[in-house]
Order: structure tokens, then sequence, then C-alpha cells
């Protein structure tokens, strides 16, 4: 049996062969991505205006669109472009986020030797949001297919 062990309080995880890893801080996003500009604005009115979700970060326009609205300590991004790999909009990917950069590129070791897809390899990006956001990230497919994220906030 693989099991990743974790307390709340985020102990370290051991995975196979007893390597002890940094545990993650918890989910730091989940994603949506709309079909078009105009979904976009429909449904950021519904989380932001409606369900009174506070802005943190917009950026883009148009099918460039983005942003993150706060719910308490955890996040709902929204993207207005439509282009999914599987061409359905709605719910995209999760994001764990993890306690260091490197952190991101030992779980993706460790997925990736567990036999799950690797579907990003680990990467800096900056977000173009204002204020910018720079990130540590990668992605892999979780046993059931879900697009899951490895992600990390460089401080600043």
């Amino acid at each position: 049996m693989f099991r990743f062990i974790m307390d709340p309080k985020g102990a370290p995880g051991r995975i196979p062969g007893g390597k002890t890893m940094n545990a993650f801080t918890g989910i730091h996003h989940v994603a949506l991505k709309c079909g078009s500009a105009e979904e976009y604005e429909k449904v950021t009115e519904f989380y932001r205006d409606f369900l009174g979700l506070a802005e943190i970060r917009s950026w883009g326009a148009g099918e460039d669109a983005g942003c993150m609205l706060g719910a308490g300590s955890d996040i709902v991004e929204i993207f207005a472009s439509g282009k999914t790999t599987d061409g359905i909009a709605g719910i995209n990917h999760f994001a764990l986020e993890t306690v260091t950069a490197a952190d991101v590129d030992e779980w993706l070791d460790a997925v990736r030797g567990r036999g799950c897809p690797v579907t990003q390899e680990a990467k800096d990006v900056t977000i173009g949001s204002l204020p910018p956001m720079p990130i540590r990230c990668a992605f892999f497919n979780g046993l059931l297919g879900e697009s899951i994220e490895l992600f990390y906030v460089y401080p600043g």
C-alpha cells in the first residue's frame, strides 16, 4: 500500500523506501476554466460579487483574463481561456502548496516514481498580476486522471 502520512499540523510525509519529505501546507487553490471571456465575467461576478469572495489579484483581459479570489485562507482561481486539454470548461486542477521550492521537484520525482504521469515539469514562473506573483510549479495526473499542481510561492 502507498500512503503519504501527514498529521493536520503538517508533519513530514514518508514515501516508500523511508524517505522523509516536507508535508504540504494545504491546498493553495482550486482553478476554474471558463469557456469564453463572457463566461469568465459571469463566473467572476458570481464568486466575487454574489458569494462575496475577495479579489486578491487579477491579470490580463479578454481571453487572457484571470483572477484569484479569497475564501478565508483558500483561493479560487478563475481563467477566461477555454483552452483546456480536454475541451471541457469547469474545474481544471487543484494545487498543493509546498513548504519550499525544492519540495516541488522532490514531490514531482516521488509521484513520477509512483507511476503518475507528469504533464508539466517543474519550472519557475511569475504570474503577471499586480503585484506579480513568483512561483515554482509542476503538474501531474493523479490516480483518477485529475490534474494536480505542486505549487510554491516565493517570498517577497
